[in-house]
Order: C-alpha cells, then structure tokens, then sequence
C-alpha cells in the first residue's frame, strides 16, 4: 500500500485461500521472506515465489499443518510441520531442488 499517493500496491499473491492463521497467534509465522523471494503456508499447503517468477507449490507428503516458517539468504526454507500421520518435525527444504 503507497499511502502517500493513496493506492494499493501490487499483489504479490493473488489467491482465494487463507495464509497462515488468525493474527492473534503472532508466534507461529506463516510467511517467510528473503532478497530472493516469500515462502508461504497457504491452505496447508507450502508454496514458494522467487520475486517476478512464478509460484511453486512445494510437495510435502504426510504433513498438513505448518507454523515457524523461517528463510534463510542461501535458498533453504525451514518449518516445524505435523500431520495426521505425523508427529511435529523440524523440517528443512532446499528451494532450488524442492528436498
């Protein structure tokens, strides 16, 4: 949002889906972000977006709920994620090469 010219700004995600979680839970981090681009939970479902690219859905079977998100400047996402079969994990993704 430019408030000084009073207009939104680009959407950098357009999407009909919830990201992340209501704002009351501020510890749990939902988005992540870096020079490189925005890591988000999305629906419980991990997506990537390098700035002016397309955006990446990431495949983590086995695993529904994701909090923490955190990204670091060389390319690689980390999460604590569960599912029904899972219990929490720390787990940790190489963007480049989705493992």
């Amino acid at each position: 949002v430019n408030l000084a010219e009073h207009k939104l700004g680009q959407n950098l995600f357009p999407v009909d889906a919830e990201i992340g979680a209501p704002l009351w839970q501020f510890t749990e981090r939902h988005f992540a972000s870096n020079k490189m681009g925005i890591f988000m939970n999305v629906s419980g479902k991990l997506v990537y977006k390098q700035w002016n690219k397309q955006v990446k859905t990431i495949d983590c079977p086995y695993y529904t709920t994701f909090k923490c998100l955190a990204l670091d400047e060389s390319g690689t996402a980390y999460a604590i994620a569960s599912g029904p079969a899972k219990s929490s994990s720390v787990m940790r993704i190489q963007l480049d090469t989705e493992k």
